[in-house]
C-alpha cells in the first residue's frame, strides 16, 4: 500500500500545475552562445531583428550564398551568408528569400556586411520583422568556417554527452525495476537521480507514491507548485501524472531525461505488480492469453472480445504476431510508431515480453513493419536495450481465430533467438523453422542419437584438433552446396575450402546426395539447440 494512498489532489490542482519551460532542448545551443564565440565577435555582431531572441535554440549552422537555399534546410539552423546571391536580386525577391527562410523555420539569419551590402536592405529587415525571423548583421568580415567547425563540434559533444546521460538514467531505472521494490521504491530511486521531490498522482487525484519530500512538505503542495510534470498513459489512456519539484542547478537535463523515461517505468511497475490494470487492459491480456493457449472460441464472440480490447482489424487485413523484450520507453515508442502508420494493434505484456498482434494491409511484409518499429525504438536512444533480445515475427494469418498460431510462433522464435544468442535485430519465424520443430524434441534421446550418428566423427575431429569444420559444413549446406558462395562467406580461397570439404566427406560421408545433405543440416541445427540448452 503506498504511503500516501489516502490523500487526494483536486482536479483543479492537477490542471493548474505548471509545466517547466527552463529545460534546455536536446542537442542544441543558443544563438547567444554562438555570437559570444571569439571568432564570431570578430564580426561585431548586431541584432537587427530580435525575432525569437538571443536565446533561440540552434540545431545546426549552415553557410549558403545561393538564393534557393531554403529547400536545403530542415529547420533550427543558423544560416550564415555574405548575401552574394541577393546583391543583384530585386526587392521582391529579397522579401521572398526571407519568407522562404521563415517557412523553413530557420533559427536565425546572419548577414555579413561589407562584401555585398553596406547595411541590411530595409525590405529584408521589414520582412524579417513581419515573420519574426531573427536577423543578425556582422558589421565586418567574419570567418564562417571556424564558427561552423566550433559549433558543430560542441553540438556533437553535447549530443554524445546527452546519450551517455540517457543511458545512465535508463540503467538506473532498469535496475530499480529489476529489484522489484514497488512503485514507492522506484520513485525513491528516481528522486535520488535528480535530488528533487517526485509525486505520482492518478488521474482522479489520488497520490499513489511520493519520494524526496522534506519533513515539513507534503505531496499535495508539491503538485500545486511542481516545476515539471508529465502524464502517465497506459495503452493510450491517461492514468495519472508525475510531478517533479525544483531541481538543483546543473541537473535540468537529467530531470528532462528522467521525465521522458519515468512514466514508462511506472507503467511497467504497475503492470508487474498488478497494482493497476484498466478494464481494457484486463480484457486485452486475457484475450492474448487465451489466443496463445488455444482457448479463444471463434465466431462472433471472439470478435466481440477483440472490440472490447480496442483491436479493430479491417476485414481484409492479415494478422501477424510480434514478440520482443520489454524495457522503459519501448511501449510508448511502439504505440506511437503504430499510431503514425495507422496500424491496428493489440499489445500485452506477458511474462516480461511484449506481445503484439498487428493488423497489416493485405500483402504487407511483417518483417518490414518490424524494421520500421525497430527504427522508431532506436530513435528513442534505447539501442542498448536490444541486447535483451530481438524483434521476432510470426507468420501472417488471415483469421482472428488463427491469431494464436502467429503469436505462439513469434514468442517461440524470440525464446530460441535468446537461447541461441542470435544478434540479428529482427528474426522472422521462417528463419528458425527447423529450430522451432526440433525444440519440441530437445529432451528426446533420439535427437542426441541422431546428432551422434551423423556428426559424431566430425565433432570428435574438431575437438581433437581445435578445428571448426562443423561450421564449414553448415555454411556449405546453407549455401545450397555452392562452393563459390561458401568460400566467400567463410573468407577462404576455393582450394582451401575444397580441402576442408574432402576432410568432411571422409568423416560424415559424401555431400553430393541431397537427402544426406538435408539430414546433416538438421543434425547441425539440432546440435546448436543441444549445446545452447
Amino acid at each position: 500500500m503506498p504511503r500516501y494512498g489516502g490523500e487526494f489532489v483536486s482536479p483543479s490542482d492537477v490542471l493548474e500545475s505548471p509545466v517547466a519551460g527552463n529545460v534546455r532542448p536536446s542537442g542544441v545551443i543558443t544563438l547567444r552562445e554562438i555570437l559570444e564565440l571569439p571568432m564570431a565577435r570578430i564580426g561585431d555582431p548586431e541584432m537587427v531583428v530580435e525575432g525569437t531572441g538571443l536565446d533561440t535554440p540552434v540545431r545546426w549552422v549552415h553557410h549558403g550564398d545561393i538564393f534557393d537555399v531554403a529547400p536545403l534546410l530542415r529547420g533550427g539552423e543558423l544560416l550564415l551568408t555574405t548575401g552574394l546571391a541577393l546583391g543583384t536580386a530585386s526587392s521582391v525577391d529579397r522579401v521572398r528569400y526571407i519568407d522562404q527562410l521563415a517557412d523553413a523555420e530557420v533559427a536565425a539569419l546572419a548577414l555579413e556586411l561589407g562584401r555585398t551590402f553596406r547595411v541590411v536592405p530595409p525590405e529584408m529587415k521589414e520582412a524579417a520583422g513581419r515573420r519574426r525571423l531573427t536577423l543578425v548583421a556582422f558589421k565586418s568580415a567574419v570567418p564562417f568556417m571556424p564558427i561552423m567547425e566550433e559549433v558543430h563540434t560542441r553540438l556533437v559533444d553535447l549530443r554524445a554527452a546527452e546519450m551517455r546521460l540517457a543511458d545512465d538514467v535508463g540503467r538506473l531505472l532498469n535496475d530499480a525495476l529489476l529489484e522489484e521494490i514497488g512503485l514507492q521504491g522506484l520513485l525513491e530511486a528516481a528522486a535520488e537521480i535528480v535530488h528533487a521531490p517526485l509525486v505520482v498522482a492518478t488521474r482522479v487525484g489520488r497520490i499513489a507514491a511520493a519520494a524526496g519530500i522534506g519533513p515539513v512538505d507534503d505531496p499535495v503542495s508539491l503538485v500545486r507548485a511542481a516545476a515539471m510534470q508529465t502524464d502517465i498513459a497506459i495503452h493510450g489512456d491517461r492514468w495519472g501524472t508525475v510531478y517533479l519539484g525544483q531541481v538543483p542547478a546543473g541537473l535540468e537535463a537529467t530531470a528532462r531525461l528522467l521525465l521522458e523515461r519515468l512514466p514508462t517505468a511506472v507503467v511497467l511497475e504497475l503492470l508487474r505488480s498488478r497494482e493497476v490494470v484498466t478494464a481494457q487492459e484486463r480484457v486485452r491480456r486475457d484475450l492474448m492469453h487465451d489466443l496463445l493457449n488455444g482457448r479463444a472460441a471463434g465466431g462472433a464472440g471472439l470478435h466481440a472480445r477483440a472490440e472490447l480490447a480496442g483491436f479493430h482489424p479491417p476485414l481484409d487485413a492479415q494478422l501477424a504476431g510480434l514478440a520482443l523484450p520489454v524495457f522503459p520507453g519501448l511501449i510508448d515508442a511502439i504505440v506511437g510508431a503504430l499510431g503514425q502508420r495507422r496500424i491496428p494493434a493489440m499489445p500485452a505484456v506477458l511474462d516480461g515480453d511484449l506481445l503484439l498482434l498487428l493488423a497489416l494491409p493485405a500483402g504487407a511484409d511483417p518483417e518490414r513493419m518490424a524494421q520500421d518499429l525497430l527504427a522508431a525504438v532506436l530513435a528513442t536512444g534505447q539501442a542498448a536495450a536490444w541486447e535483451q533480445g530481438p524483434i521476432a515475427t510470426g507468420p501472417p494469418v488471415k483469421a482472428l481465430s488463427d491469431a494464436g498460431r502467429t503469436l505462439r510462433e513469434a514468442r517461440k522464435t524470440l525464446a530460441l533467438a535468446r537461447r541461441l544468442r542470435m544478434s540479428d535485430p529482427i528474426i522472422p519465424a521462417s528463419t528458425l523453422t527447423l529450430e522451432r520443430l526440433l525444440s519440441t524434441w530437445h529432451d528426446e534421446p533420439e535427437l542426441h542419437a541422431i546428432v551422434d550418428e551423423l556428426l559424431g566423427p566430425l565433432l570428435a575431429y574438431d575437438a581433437e584438433r581445435a578445428r571448426d569444420l562443423a561450421r564449414t559444413l553448415e555454411v556449405f549446406l546453407l549455401c545450397g552446396g555452392s562452393k563459390v558462395e561458401a568460400a566467400k562467406l567463410l573468407f577462404l580461397r576455393r582450394q582451401s575450402l575444397y580441402r576442408r570439404l574432402e576432410t568432411i566427406e571422409e568423416l560424415v560421408g559424401p555431400l553430393d546426395d541431397a537427402t544426406h545433405r538435408a539430414a546433416l543440416l538438421v543434425a547441425l541445427k539440432a546440435r546448436r539447440l543441444l549445446v545452447a540448452a
